[in-house]
C-alpha cells in the first residue's frame, strides 16, 4: 500500500489484496463531507434509480483526524481499535456492495455486516501481527464479539441486525482462529468464501460451527 494515499484509500487496497479483487473505483471519490454530532460516525448511502446504483460513505472526519495524529497506519500498535474498526467498517460496507454491484450480485444489508464484523476482526489481527504485538486473536474476539454494545435509541430492527451480525461473524472467526495460523491459509480461506453467494455464506459458517 502507498503511504501516499489517503486512509479510506489505503483500508481499501488492503481489502481488495486480502481478498485478491480487481480494484474498484478509489472510495475517496464517493466520500460524503460533514460532522456528525450525535450521529453515526459511519454510513454507507445507498441509492437505487433505475438500473443505477449511487452510492456515497460518510466516515466521522474527527475519527480520520485522530487516526493521523497517532501516525496512521504505519503506527497501528498506538491506534485506538475502535476508531480502526469504525473507519474499516465503512470501507468493507463499501468494497463488499462494490463488488456484488459489478457483478449484478444482490447482497443483503445483514450480509454486509456479517462481512464487515469478519474484515474487522481478521484485519484487526493480521495488521497487530504486522506491527509486531503478535498473534492476539484471542483477545481480539472478545473484544469485538463479547463487549460491544449497542446504542440506547438504536432502531430495534437495526439493533436486531448487529446482534445477528455479530453472532454469525463470531462463529465463523472462531472457526478462522481455530484452523489458521498461517497467513496463507487463512487468505486462501478468506477469497473463496467471499466469492460465495451470500446464503452459502451462511450455510458454510452454519456448517463449520457443527464441526
Amino acid at each position: 500500500m502507498n503511504a501516499a494515499e489517503s486512509l479510506p484509500r489505503r483500508l481499501q487496497g488492503w481489502l481488495e489484496e486480502l481478498y485478491r479483487l480487481p480494484p474498484l473505483a478509489p472510495v475517496d471519490a464517493f466520500l460524503v463531507e460533514g460532522r456528525a454530532v450525535n450521529g453515526p460516525t459511519e454510513t454507507l448511502l445507498v441509492r437505487e434509480t433505475g438500473n443505477d446504483l449511487e452510492l456515497g460513505l460518510y466516515l466521522d472526519p474527527r475519527i480520520l483526524e485522530r487516526f493521523a495524529t497517532r501516525g496512521g497506519l504505519d503506527n497501528f500498535p498506538r491506534q485506538s481499535l475502535e476508531d480502526f474498526w469504525t473507519l474499516l467498517e465503512g470501507v468493507s460496507h463499501f468494497v463488499c456492495l462494490g463488488w456484488h454491484a459489478e457483478r449484478n450480485r444482490e447482497i443483503s444489508a445483514l450480509d454486509l455486516e456479517i462481512q464487515a464484523e469478519i474484515d474487522k476482526y481478521v484485519s484487526a489481527r493480521e495488521f497487530c501481527r504486522q506491527s509486531g504485538l503478535g498473534d492476539i486473536g484471542e483477545q481480539l474476539h472478545e473484544t469485538l464479539f463479547s463487549e460491544w454494545k449497542l446504542g440506547e435509541d438504536m432502531d430495534a430492527g437495526l439493533a436486531e441486525r448487529y446482534r445477528r451480525a455479530s453472532e454469525i461473524a463470531a462463529r465463523y472467526c472462531r472457526y478462522l482462529q481455530s484452523r489458521h495460523d498461517d497467513s496463507l491459509g487463512l487468505r486462501a480461506e478468506l477469497r473463496d468464501f467471499f466469492r460465495l453467494s451470500p446464503q452459502r455464506r451462511r450455510e458454510r459458517i452454519h456448517e463449520l460451527a457443527r464441526e
